[in-house]
């Protein structure tokens, strides 16, 4: 009861301080500093939803990885429904695959970055477009595929030192994972990592 009652609070926290910036967001007349905050409230929202699915949980050890991508997915989609934003439609394909919360923090910010990155960038100039994300495992790697058929990218982007995509590397490396970035078809992320029962923080231990 405790532990479910911390990770309650911890949940409702992090949606207050997601509430006062969105107020920021409100009341900022710089469309930088708005797309700054807003790119913030999602990684918090990416957070929290990770200390929502413990406070749910029966033995506050486990987090169901299609759920908490499913329910990414369809939160930033929402974000990103506008009358004037291309339609794209998200395929998933998710095994039924639970992992400790040390991996499934970087797992579910890893994910919350390329599918924003995918609706803000991968389709300019385009009226609709598709993202696909895949889960599975084939012992002893779990892998996470995620491609659009948008307008690619530069290949100097990758290590353009922009937040996004150091972040994006910051996660894999946590997670200790291989990840291989293709461009010829859209933008297709493949990772793949081992399932790891450490104990303590990943992120101590990889930043």
């Amino acid at each position: 009861m405790l532990l479910s009652e911390i990770h309650h609070r911890v949940k409702n926290n992090l949606a207050v301080i997601s509430g006062l910036m969105q107020l920021q967001v409100y009341s900022a007349n710089n469309e930088a500093v708005t797309r700054i905050l807003n790119s913030s409230i999602n990684r918090i929202k990416s957070i929290a939803l990770i200390h929502e699915q413990l406070y749910r949980s029966e033995n506050f050890s486990d987090i169901s990885l299609n759920e908490n991508i499913q329910k990414q997915a369809e939160s930033i989609g929402d974000v990103f429904l506008a009358d004037d934003s291309p339609s794209v439609v998200v395929q998933l394909d998710l095994e039924d695959i639970s992992i400790g919360i040390n991996q499934a923090m970087p797992v579910g910010l890893l994910v919350n970055e390329i599918l924003i990155n995918a609706f803000k960038h991968a389709f300019k100039g385009k009226k609709n477009g598709e993202v696909s994300v895949k889960l599975f495992e084939k012992e002893p790697f779990i892998y996470l595929i995620i491609a659009d058929n948008g307008v690619g990218f530069e290949p100097s982007d990758i290590n353009s030192g922009t937040l996004g995509s150091t972040l994006i590397q910051t996660f894999a490396d946590q997670l200790e994972a291989k990840m291989e970035i293709d461009n010829s078809k859209g933008t297709s992320y493949s990772i793949k990592f081992e399932r790891s029962d450490h104990k303590g923080s990943v992120v101590s231990r990889r930043i």
